[in-house]
């Protein structure tokens, strides 16, 4: 098999690992939850730190790949998921499981970015077209089969092995990717946005908890959430108009009069009706 042929299959077989864990415990929660001594609720936290995860190290896995290598970040990549997913099977409680999975979409967000990065240098223009459709397929089908493939392990296995099956097959990729992959890298640096990182992690690290925190039956930090957002400024292009709860829009300003020097707008010219009187009736 051809290098063009073999490296989509690699990054879509890792793909489809980090979309099928995004919904693999769903509906293993009641299992994982009698073990840590949590509750299935609670652990809706271990799916957000996921998706959490995902959403905040995507934007800083691109410019990782141009500075080290994407051989190297993507091995890294898939190290970090297996680390994280070791953690999930051999975790005690709510709080070790939660940061296990951190772990794991930490892992999962260098393997996707990086992973296109790789094949669109790798494979020819004329072959660009199929090679995408490997990366499609495993978004589709990945967050399908994760709740009937992680129920059907909890059943007749241990939810542990929901886990643990990720460690042979990231051996697996660690190996394919050290053999058939480029270390590309890009020969322009450039300087890392760590205040834009920030900003990324705090502003998707507070909706995702202000999501979280509105089902919950204590309404308290709903309303302080709901205060908040209602109160928010949202300002125009030009800066001039702010909306707040309880105010109106200001009216826009008059117009300026003209100054005393300055000339008189032409008038339009009168123009004359052309159109015939109506004639008048002669009376003798």
């Amino acid at each position: 098999m051809t290098r063009e042929r073999l490296v989509p299959l690699i990054v879509a077989v890792a793909l489809f690992m980090e979309n099928m864990d995004s919904t693999v415990i769903s509906t293993s929660l009641p299992a994982i939850a009698a073990d840590i001594g949590s509750s299935p609720l609670q652990l809706k936290l271990a799916i957000t730190s996921y998706l959490l995860a995902l959403a905040i190290f995507i934007p800083a896995s691109g410019w990782m790949a141009d500075r080290y290598g994407a051989r190297t970040i993507f091995r890294t990549a898939i190290a970090v998921f297996m680390l994280g997913s070791i953690g999930c099977a051999f975790s005690q409680s709510l709080g070790h499981f939660v940061v296990a999975r951190f772990f794991q979409g930490m892992g999962g967000a260098m393997m996707s970015p990086v992973g296109r990065l790789v094949l669109i240098r790798t494979v020819g223009r004329q072959n660009l077209v199929d090679a995408m459709s490997f990366l499609t397929m495993p978004a589709l089908i990945g967050p399908m089969l994760g709740p009937a493939l992680g129920g059907f392990i909890t059943t007749y296995a241990s939810w542990h092995w929901i886990f643990l099956i990720n460690i042979p097959i990231g051996l697996l990729g660690i190996t394919l990717v050290s053999l058939f992959f480029e270390n590309l890298r890009s020969d322009i640096r450039e300087s890392f946005d760590l205040i834009g990182l920030a900003l990324i992690g705090l502003g998707v690290g507070g909706l995702a908890f202000g999501l979280t925190v509105t089902g919950d039956e204590d309404k308290t930090v709903s309303g302080k959430i709901g205060s908040g957002a209602a109160h928010i400024e949202l300002s125009t292009s030009n800066g001039d108009l702010h909306i707040k709860k309880g105010s109106a829009v200001p009216a826009p300003a008059a117009a300026a009069p003209n100054p005393p020097n300055a000339p008189a707008s032409p008038k339009a010219p009168h123009l004359k009706s052309t159109a015939p009187l109506p004639q008048q009736p002669v009376t003798q």
